[in-house]
């Protein structure tokens, strides 16, 4: 599909965040029902973040999870690339009494797989 720009890009953002509402947001049907889940431990949940077309499901679950975790819980993240914001960093600090166990590429990692991928 060809864009003119004739709008600074609204168009093209508004229908890739359509795009991507589309993928991830979970679909349910009828007969579904609802699942019963035996108590876990774990939850692997991938999350996406693209700002720019105002997709922040990664900021919002992670938010929740900094305000909402219980003080005996130890929370593990993994990240390619954790931002660690000034909001995120007061929730933690601040806020939260759960241990945080972060797990993240170094800055230098993320920079020589960006060399590596663009030249």
């Amino acid at each position: 599909m060809l864009y003119i720009d004739a709008d600074g890009g609204a168009r093209y953002r508004k229908e890739l965040a359509d795009a991507v509402h589309k993928v991830i947001t979970p679909s349910r049907s009828a007969d579904q029902g609802d699942t019963v889940i035996s108590p876990l431990d774990t939850v692997i949940y991938p999350l996406v973040q693209m700002g720019p077309v105002d997709i922040t499901v990664d900021e919002r679950v992670t938010s929740k999870l900094f305000h909402c975790a219980p003080p005996a819980a130890t929370l593990y993240l993994a990240s390619g690339y954790f931002n660690l914001t000034s909001s995120y960093r007061r929730s933690i600090v601040d806020r939260c009494t759960a241990t945080f166990k972060i797990l993240t590429a170094a800055p230098e990692v993320i920079a020589l797989l960006c060399y590596i991928k663009w030249t």
